[in-house]
């Protein structure tokens, strides 16, 4: 396999984590990775990480579960 093709699919994978980590934070799943895939994955992630979490209205990487 071609090393595009894997940093293709490496690429897909990781705007994927940063929709479903929007999606636990109480965004879409769609803002998340429509974002990481148009500005890049780790601009994505910074948004997310900005963005305050719609449940308890803290910001920051671990939000749920705390």
């Amino acid at each position: 396999m071609p090393a595009q093709s894997i940093a293709f699919i490496a690429y897909i994978c990781l705007a994927l984590f940063v929709g479903v980590w929007g999606q636990r934070k109480g965004y879409s799943f769609g803002v998340g990775f429509i974002i990481s895939l148009l500005l890049t994955f780790v601009v994505g992630a910074v948004t997310v990480v900005v963005l305050r979490d719609k449940a308890t209205g803290r910001r920051g990487i671990l939000t749920w579960g705390i």
